[in-house]
């Protein structure tokens, strides 16, 4: 029996523009001293804890997401060196077109015009450079990204040529209540991607002043709406004989509801709907991965690219298959971390990297792209790698 690959079970991953096919090169960023990885549309990164799984997409987001480095991101095998006396961070990515046959579309030309470089055969490749250190002149940390050339530096990689691209990261520690209820959470940023029609908005309108009318008469809710206004009208000198105070017990617009709208999802076997937050870890997990999805599908970016830490967490293995087919179905290219051999076990050979420590720094591993191992000894390559590496405990 063969075991099926993600690009077996799932339509091929398309809409982006352009990937990171090519390479990521990092040098002096946390544990890595020196590394140079090509991933594929689908990048795992597996290895022990602590062999810089994460770091390598903190790096990403700090060149496409627009984040910035610290003086302690800065490697060092010395303690005792300060980070403004370390060399410093370089992180660079090479872009290639999402299909290399077609080329850059005519648009990107137009875009990126005199920034592409050329390579030694000829292809067309942006190639982006991002570098932090001790500037001594101005006597600060400093940031720099600009493209590349063959021959150096190329022109700065500002803020007009950075909206064209996002890195976006849904880390281990994934809080349902952060998303929900914080407006810039994810269910926030959904919500507020909504357009409702002019129709829908007035009649819900119209509910709401209903609702708000019946609600201003009952005794209770008066007496203390009342007797706050009289403290009100005492602080500030307003007068008593005209309406000083209102109270909305619910939204008086139609998009003020959907922002405090909240997520109540039913048990299987049950007949309750809860609050998602009132549901196990396992659920709420998955439930920001999904509303992540959710969210991904209305994206406008040109040239997006997505990170997972672990989406395996609390979750049960046929949970896992499923939530790793969504992911990696989002029509860009993607990052994931994993110590679960479910989700390795899906991906193909060649879309691995395999972190390990080796003294004070990360190494990093991958099989070539070119076949040259026969079908049984790459199964057989994958199985020991998935078992011995996403083991959360160190390996030697």
């Amino acid at each position: 029996f063969k075991q099926k690959t993600a690009y077996e079970i799932m339509p091929s991953l398309v809409g982006s523009e352009m990937c990171i096919r090519d390479r990521i090169f990092i040098e002096n960023f946390r544990c890595f001293k020196h590394i140079q990885i090509h991933p594929s549309n689908l990048c795992l990164l597996i290895g022990e804890n602590d062999s810089g799984k994460t770091a390598i997409l903190h790096a990403l987001r700090m060149i496409l997401g627009r984040w910035r480095p610290m003086p302690d991101d800065i490697y060092t095998n010395d303690p005792n060196v300060a980070p403004k006396d370390r060399d410093p961070i370089e992180i660079e990515v090479v872009l290639i077109p999402e299909d290399p046959a077609k080329g850059f579309t005519d648009d990107e030309h137009a875009f990126f015009s005199e920034h592409f470089d050329i390579d030694d055969n000829g292809n067309e490749k942006l190639r982006i450079k991002l570098r932090y250190g001790w500037d001594s002149e101005r006597e600060e940390f400093r940031t720099e990204i600009r493209f590349q050339k063959r021959d150096g530096d190329g022109d700065e990689f500002s803020a007009r040529y950075a909206n064209q691209f996002g890195f976006f990261l849904i880390d281990a520690l994934r809080d349902i209540t952060r998303e929900i209820a914080n407006k810039t959470g994810l269910w926030g940023r959904l919500l507020s991607s909504i357009t409702l029609s002019d129709t829908v908005q007035e009649k819900v309108s119209n509910l709401f002043r209903q609702a708000n009318e019946i609600l201003q008469k009952d005794p209770a809710f008066k007496s203390i709406k009342e007797r706050f206004e009289s403290l009100i009208e005492g602080i500030f000198s307003l007068p008593s004989d005209v309406e000083n105070v209102r109270v909305s017990p619910i939204p008086q617009e139609a998009a003020e509801i959907l922002r405090s709208a909240d997520l109540h999802v039913r048990s299987k076997g049950s007949n309750v709907f809860l609050p998602i937050s009132k549901h196990g870890m396992g659920a709420q997990s998955a439930a920001v991965i999904a509303l992540f999805r959710t969210w991904a599908e209305r994206r406008d970016i040109p040239n997006i690219f997505f990170g997972f830490e672990e989406p395996e967490a609390h979750l049960h293995p046929h949970v896992q298959r499923y939530l790793f087919r969504e992911l990696t179905n989002l029509g860009a290219q993607v990052f994931i971390t994993t110590h679960s051999t479910f989700i390795a076990d899906q991906a193909d050979l060649r879309d691995i990297v395999l972190l390990h420590r080796k003294g004070d720094e990360s190494m990093a591993h991958q099989i070539p792209s070119q076949d040259f191992l026969p079908p049984d000894w790459e199964m057989a390559i994958k199985r020991y790698i998935c078992l011995l590496y996403t083991s959360p405990s160190p390996r030697d």
